[in-house]
């Protein structure tokens, strides 16, 4: 989604240039990087950088940070997603556990090897009803605390490596199992391979209007990886309202990031329908055929 960001550039040549050769592309925003030699930043000198969301071409509208690069986001439910808790005293029962967690397909652009150390996860919203909510944990799951990993060396990328990572903080989304009633239960899960998808993508559209109107319209998921001592490695924000499918034309041709919500709809009707192998299994046996 395009959004209005005004940015100080203190190089007035490179400014004209910039406008003149992009005078017809619409304003996007991209991926938010800190390094200096990263392409969506302008540095004035060594030591004066300024965050910019250039207007360039789609080829270059990468979320890249000057050591990696982000392939592709998915939110993934916790499973079980549906777990039911029953109140006797008012004989009522809801779903406790709704809760999903970030999965980033993340690629090394660095000619050296580099280790990630932590992860952290925050919700804007004014919504009460989502939130981050209890860590994952496992050894492909980045921690929000350094000494928190269970397997550090998970996380240590050699050049060109392309890794799936979790983060270990979830973000409970409370109500997300009302989707899930009436014709959508009747939707078929095509196999067992990665994402799993449904045939019927106009869900997709679907439950983006469901979380816009459960969870708001200008909800969104911060992100931010971290090397050394909590040293910013990248930082970047996805629109929870506003995912895509696995046939979508790709998340640097739309300029944005984008949850694959093909894959979350796909989860959660795996699950339903009594599937238990977890998504990171089924990943890595599709992607290492």
């Amino acid at each position: 989604m395009a959004q209005n960001s005004y940015f100080k550039l203190t190089n007035a040549a490179f400014l004209l240039a910039l406008f003149v050769g992009n005078a017809n592309a619409a304003p996007s925003q991209i991926g938010q990087t800190r390094e200096k030699q990263s392409p969506v930043q302008n540095c004035a000198s060594q030591s004066t950088c300024t965050n910019t969301y250039n207007q360039v071409s789609v080829f270059d509208k990468e979320r890249i940070g000057k050591k990696l690069a982000i392939r592709s986001i998915y939110l993934i439910p916790i499973n079980p997603i549906s777990e039911k808790f029953c109140d006797s005293q008012t004989v009522s029962c809801k779903d406790t556990y709704e809760v999903a967690f970030i999965y980033l397909e993340l690629q090394s652009i660095w000619p050296e090897p580099f280790l990630l150390t932590a992860a952290r996860v925050n919700v804007k919203t004014r919504s009460s009803s989502i939130h981050t909510d209890a860590g994952l944990q496992g050894g492909f799951v980045l921690a929000s605390q350094i000494t928190k990993n269970s397997n550090p060396g998970e996380f240590l990328f050699k050049p060109g490596e392309v890794k799936l990572i979790a983060l270990s903080q979830g973000i409970k989304l409370d109500g997300v199992l009302d989707f899930f009633k009436g014709d959508v239960l009747n939707d078929t899960i095509w196999g067992d391979q990665v994402p799993v998808t449904i045939p019927n993508l106009g869900r997709v559209d679907e439950f983006n209007r469901f979380l816009r109107q459960r969870f708001g319209k200008t909800t969104t998921i911060r992100i931010r990886l971290f090397e050394k001592d909590y040293q910013s490695a990248l930082t970047t924000e996805v629109e929870l309202g506003h995912g895509s499918d696995l046939f979508a034309q790709g998340d640097v041709a739309k300029s944005q990031y984008q949850f694959k919500f093909d894959s979350f709809i796909g989860e959660v009707l795996y699950q339903l329908q009594g599937g238990i192998d977890s998504f990171e299994n089924r990943y890595h046996r599709y992607t290492t055929k």
